[in-house]
């Protein structure tokens, strides 16, 4: 009863996974994020031309293998999929739904080369502005630790 009155207030919710919302198009994140709403936040370098929410490091690894990660890491989190992928910008789009009024939220995740290394920016939005800041930190935050984590890990073959 409650999640058909909530499908009709709010039309994405009443759909699943990336139904319900338009596929993204390639979008510049410095731009994004300066029109961004209050319930959003920004995880980038310190040096980004907008100040993140939540400073992060570069990595030695190549940009390539950052976006890789970013795309397995998006696809296992919890009521995640991938709406848009754009491989030649290393960027990508993903819609993760709340548990339990199925309210749709954005993330985008970048992976930018830096030298012989590479940097992240995440940014993640409420399609409707339900969620505060504090869960779209604590969203990235989580992004971040499980790059970490799979960055960390020695590839096969290596000791």
């Amino acid at each position: 009863m409650i999640g058909a009155l909530i499908g009709r207030l709010y039309p994405a919710c009443a759909a699943t996974g990336t139904q319900g919302l338009p596929i993204p198009d390639p979008v510049s994140l410095a731009r994004l994020v300066e029109a961004a709403p209050r319930h959003a936040a920004l995880a980038a370098p310190e040096n980004f031309e907008v100040p993140p929410d939540i400073p992060t490091q570069p990595y030695t690894v190549s940009a390539e293998a950052v976006f890789a990660a970013l795309i397995r890491i998006g696809t296992a989190q919890p009521r995640t999929w991938l709406a848009a992928s754009y491989p030649t910008r290393l960027q990508a789009h993903f819609v993760t739904r709340g548990a339990r009024l199925n309210f749709p939220d954005i993330v985008v995740a970048e992976a930018c080369a830096v030298g012989a290394g590479s940097v992240v920016v995440l940014y993640t939005q409420s399609v409707y502005g339900r969620s505060g800041v504090a869960s779209q930190q604590r969203r990235l935050r989580d992004w971040l630790a499980a790059l970490n984590a799979e960055l960390a890990t020695p590839s096969e073959g290596q000791n």
